[in-house]
């Protein structure tokens, strides 16, 4: 079955992977996660309330459920690999049609072999969101800092930053491996960066367990 754009006139339009979408339209995805609620009759997660209000003045919003219903988020922007969600507890995070989560996973840390205090280089796509969530070994992430304007923090990328993992070279060492890209391209672009903490799914609002399919709605 082709592809096809989803518009606020389409009613049900059911993909080939099994995912049922109910009136999807597009969508503004420069949202930060602000004041978002379930119910979706307050303020939408780009946090002025009118993103999704109609010409009736009700408010609408595009949510994202699993097979039981349970309530993952607030969808951004959907696309056939995966789509990004402000979780119930306000934290944006990448989820795949598998019902698992995605990752940027370009991160680097202070200490070897992925020990010491973690960073995420700041011009990375996360660097526009203040609550971005990323994942790297099992572990969920998100920024440990926040600016005056809700974004993450920026430090000036460190000199004794020792080793860098991301799922396509795995972990490298400075030392073992001074030549590697990662390395290079912070001095080439004297790149900044901001610290990462680790937090919880349940902190997150992301349930332990995904049922599938999911499901998208227009309420």
């Amino acid at each position: 079955m082709a592809n096809k754009k989803i518009g606020v006139g389409m009613l049900i339009i059911v993909l080939t992977f099994g995912l049922v979408l109910t009136g999807c339209p597009d969508i503004n995805d420069n949202n930060n996660g602000q004041n978002g609620n379930e119910n979706g009759t307050g303020e939408q997660p780009n946090g002025n309330g009118n993103g999704g209000e109609q010409p009736n003045g009700t408010v609408r919003s595009t949510k994202l459920y699993d097979k039981n219903n349970t309530f993952l988020g607030y969808c951004t922007f959907i696309e056939t690999g995966t789509l990004l969600i402000i979780s119930p507890k306000n934290y944006m995070y990448y989820l795949g049609w598998d019902g698992k989560l995605q990752w940027e996973a370009e991160m680097y840390f202070s200490g070897k072999d992925g020990s010491g205090n973690p960073y995420l280089v700041a011009s990375y796509l996360s660097r526009s969101y203040g609550l971005i969530i990323l994942s790297h070994k099992d572990l969920l992430y998100t920024p440990a800092e926040h600016d005056t304007n809700g974004l993450p923090k920026n430090v000036d990328i460190m000199p004794t930053l020792l080793s860098y993992y991301d799922s396509w070279s795995g972990m490298v060492n400075k030392e073992d491996d001074p030549d590697h890209w990662a390395w290079e391209t912070l001095e080439d672009e004297d790149q900044k960066a901001y610290s990462v903490k680790t937090i919880s799914k349940a902190d997150a609002g992301i349930p332990e367990t995904i049922t599938l399919p999911l499901k998208v709605t227009f309420e």
